[in-house]
């Protein structure tokens, strides 16, 4: 049984863009490379309830403007909007705006995706600054591995009765300084 060829249908623009940086990386040329977004999975409760926002446009809305947070001023702002017109934040909007938060930090960083696992918090790059593991994991003492194989990571052991988020937020300014 042969394989058809592919009809131009196959041809996504995300794949005509892996193709062309693959291609400009061939011929040695450089290419600005922009943020890719960081996948983040971890056990945490990070929604809106219905009960917070009942208005469905209002929360997708929110959902938005939670997406779009870059630093913690931008943090703060949502923060306030959403105490100003819908009173105390949820935990799991506090969770929500965190990750959001640390997703865009990361991605800034190189990191495309952050998971959690059996107790550690698992940090995917294509590249990491060695150097800033290395101290990294000296600080920790035990707490941190990692592996330079074919999907780099560092891994970093959540501490008994520690947050996540707390976990993923120190690792990231330990690999960020």
């Amino acid at each position: 049984m042969s394989a058809e060829p592919c009809s131009r249908s196959c041809l996504t623009p995300e794949y005509m863009r892996l193709l062309s940086e693959a291609i400009s990386e061939e011929k040695g040329e450089v290419e600005e490379t922009k943020n890719r977004e960081c996948l983040i999975d971890m056990q945490i409760e990070a929604h809106i309830p219905e009960s917070y926002i009942e208005n469905l446009s209002a929360r997708l809305d929110i959902y938005k403007k939670i997406a779009a947070i870059q630093n913690k001023d931008d943090a703060m702002d949502v923060t306030d909007e959403l105490i100003d017109r819908f009173g105390e934040l949820p935990d799991s909007v506090k969770g929500l705006i965190d990750v959001a938060l640390m997703r865009n930090r990361a991605a800034a960083l190189g990191v495309y995706e952050i998971s959690q696992k059996a107790g550690e918090i698992f940090i995917y790059a294509d590249k990491f600054d060695v150097p800033k593991v290395g101290a990294f994991a000296a600080k920790e003492r035990g707490k941190v591995k990692f592996n330079a194989g074919a999907k780099p990571y560092v891994a970093v052991k959540i501490a008994a009765g520690d947050d996540p988020v707390n976990t993923m937020r120190n690792s990231l300014d330990a690999l960020s300084n």
